[in-house]
């Protein structure tokens, strides 16, 4: 049996003194390949977009400085177009509280509102009756009033940059712009 299991090792030619191939070498060389290969390509690309965007700096109108102008001059005119608003906004919030004033007047100057303002102060607090009076419902439509306000503001800002931006993109020369832009 000893002769048999001569001859079956004797076939195989084995190599007594070759190291086994180790598929972990060749994992650990597509990392390093791949890593540096990465490492390249981003550096390179780092570059590019350096060189691309200091080339588009240098287009007329493209700057922060330019859109900071026009943002705020959207800003002054969507003001100026809503400060109209604001005045008749607010007077017609207030207009129940002058309403209110001759009957408050009327009822102050009384025997008898004299008497129950009086009685009031004794007991809880003259300013909350005055206020229930005068100003009932004043602090929600104010609230009411500041937040169409706002919204016609937002509306009409929007606007404004909208014309603003589509105006001093009418001063950049776009095909110089596409060409630094797509520029290999």
């Amino acid at each position: 049996m000893a002769r048999t299991a001569a001859v079956i090792t004797d076939r195989l030619h084995l190599p007594v003194d070759a190291p086994p191939r180790s598929p972990s070498r060749w994992f650990w060389g597509t990392i390093v390949v791949l890593t540096v290969v990465t490492l390249t390509l981003q550096w390179v690309g780092m570059k590019q977009v350096k060189r691309t965007l200091d080339d588009f700096q240098r287009l007329p109108g493209a700057s922060a400085e330019n859109f900071e102008v026009v943002l705020d001059k959207a800003a002054t005119q969507a003001a100026d177009a809503v400060a109209d608003q604001i005045g008749v906004q607010v007077d017609a919030a207030i207009a129940p509280v002058y309403d209110r004033i001759p009957d408050y007047v009327g009822f102050h100057y009384s025997v008898a509102g004299e008497y129950l303002e009086l009685a009031t102060l004794a007991v809880g607090s003259l300013e909350d009756a005055m206020n229930e009076r005068l100003f009932e419902g004043l602090p929600e439509r104010l609230d009411k009033v500041a937040l169409e306000i706002d919204a016609a503001l937002a509306d009409e800002y929007e606007r404004q940059v909208r014309e603003q931006v589509n105006a001093a993109s009418s001063q950049v020369n776009w095909g110089k712009a596409a060409d630094v832009l797509t520029q290999a």
